[in-house]
């Protein structure tokens, strides 16, 4: 579980993540700012942004991507999850009964685990 070690990029990922999954879902829990949607939209898209270029000069190994992108789609259904079942209602239609959601989730899999094998078959190709 190499890609679990201390990286404080991704931890501010999910929290930035899940603080905007929860403002979705209890809208009423957080102080009322005119611009909050954009906040955190924009958050997250800076730090996808960075992430891109911090794994482009890291250069990270594709068996290291695996696991962390598996991580984030099961972190990601588990956390919807549980703020349905906490009573949350998402505001932006993001929930377990989205057959949208779904389907975004069932092609990402899918490519995921393609990628996954291309490079399995890649690293057997230079043995």
């Amino acid at each position: 579980m190499n890609f679990l070690k201390a990286n404080y990029f991704d931890f501010i990922f999910y929290i930035v993540f899940s603080l905007a999954l929860c403002y979705d879902y209890f809208p009423t829990l957080f102080p009322s700012t005119p611009f909050q949607k954009w906040i955190f939209f924009f958050a997250i898209l800076i730090l996808f942004v960075i992430g891109l270029i911090k794994d482009q000069i890291k250069n990270s190994s594709e068996q290291n991507v695996f696991p962390a992108q598996l991580f984030f789609h099961i972190f990601s259904i588990a956390f919807i999850g549980a703020l349905t079942f906490l009573g949350g209602e998402s505001h932006s239609g993001i929930s377990l009964t989205n057959p949208i959601l779904w389907i975004v989730f069932t092609v990402s899999f899918i490519q995921i685990f393609l990628q996954r094998k291309k490079s399995k078959r890649r690293r057997f190709d230079t043995l």
